[in-house]
C-alpha cells in the first residue's frame, strides 16, 4: 500500500488508523505512529516510530521499542505487528537542495541566534514560502511575554492554535529545527513551577532530537507526542513537546494506576 503525507497511524479500523490491520487481537486500536524523518539536507531518510501499544514493537527481529517511547529507524526496516510484517519504504521525490543562503540562515536559527529568525522569515516570504515564514513569526509572537515566565506562558497558550494550524502542514524535521516549545519536566523545578527555557535557546547536539541546557547542565529531549513526553518526564528527564501536539491541562503528570485491594476468601469455608 502507498500512503501520502508525512505521518501514518497503524492499528485497527476501530482506531480510525490510516493502515488498519483487523482480525488480529494483538493489534490495538492505535498500535504505532510513523513519521517521515530526514527531510533536511543533512539527514538520511528514515522514520520516527512512536509505540502507542501496550506491548513492545519489534524491529527487524532484533530490536524493540518499549510502549510509549519513540525511536528512529532506517528506511527499509521491518516492523512486526501481530501476524503482519510491515516493510517501511519511502517514496522520496527529487528534493531541491536548499541554497547556501537558506542553509546559513537555518544553521543560525538552530544555533539560537534570535535576530536570524526574522531575517529567515523575511527571506522565506520573499521566496514564496509564506507558511513557513508565518510559522516562524507566530512562534516568536507566542513568546511576547519576554522574561516574565507567567506572561510568556499565557501568551504562548493564546497563540497555540495558530502555531498548531500552521505547523500541521510543515515538514516535522524543519519544524523541530526552528521550534521554540517551552521546556517541561525539569526536576530542577517542580511540576507547579515553570522552567524559563525553550527549545530554540538550547545548544544543539549531534542528535537533532536532543539539545543541551547550560542552565541545568542537562539534555532536553524533543518529543512528538504527549505520551512520549510523559514517559520521559516521569523519569525526571527534560522535554520539549512538538507544537502540533494536542495538549490538555497537566497532561505530563503520571497517569494514575488502578489497584484493587481486597481480602482473599476461601470459597469452601
Amino acid at each position: 500500500m502507498t500512503f501520502k503525507g508525512e505521518a501514518i497511524r497503524i492499528g485497527s479500523t476501530a482506531g480510525g488508523c490510516e493502515l488498519a490491520l483487523d482480525g488480529d487481537a494483538r493489534i490495538e486500536a492505535e498500535h504505532c505512529r510513523l513519521e517521515c524523518a530526514g527531510a533536511l539536507p543533512d539527514e538520511a531518510p528514515g522514520w520516527n516510530v512512536t509505540v502507542l501499544a501496550r506491548a513492545p514493537l519489534v524491529i527487524d527481529g532484533t530490536r524493540s521499542l518499549a510502549p510509549g517511547t519513540r525511536g528512529r529507524v532506517a528506511d527499509g526496516a521491518h516492523l512486526a505487528i501481530g501476524d503482519y510484517t510491515i516493510e517501511l519504504a519511502r517514496a522520496i521525490p527529487a528534493r531541491k537542495e536548499i541554497s547556501a543562503v537558506e542553509r546559513g540562515l537555518l544553521a543560525a536559527v538552530v544555533a539560537g541566534d534570535g535576530p536570524s529568525r526574522e531575517v529567515y522569515a523575511d527571506w522565506l516570504e520573499q521566496h514564496g514560502d509564506q507558511r513557513r515564514a508565518d510559522y516562524l513569526r507566530a512562534q516568536d509572537a507566542a513568546h511576547a511575554g519576554g522574561v516574565d515566565i507567567v506572561a510568556r506562558r499565557a501568551s504562548f497558550t493564546a497563540a497555540a492554535g495558530r502555531v498548531r494550524e500552521l505547523g500541521a502542514r510543515i515538514d516535522p524535521s524543519w519544524r523541530r529545527a526552528v521550534g521554540r516549545p517551552l521546556i517541561e519536566g525539569c526536576d530542577a523545578v517542580t511540576f507547579e513551577l515553570a522552567c524559563p527555557m525553550e527549545w530554540g535557546s538550547l545548544a544543539p547536539t549531534q542528535d537533532p532530537t536532543t539539545r543541551y541546557c547550560g542552565v541545568c547542565a542537562k539534555s532536553v529531549f524533543y518529543c512528538d507526542t504527549v505520551d512520549e513526553a510523559r514517559n520521559r518526564a516521569t523519569s525526571k528527564l527534560c522535554v520539549a513537546i512538538d507544537l502540533v501536539a494536542i495538549r490538555t491541562h497537566d497532561d505530563l503528570r503520571p497517569v494514575p494506576r488502578l489497584m484493587m485491594v481486597g481480602q482473599v476468601v476461601d470459597p469452601f469455608t
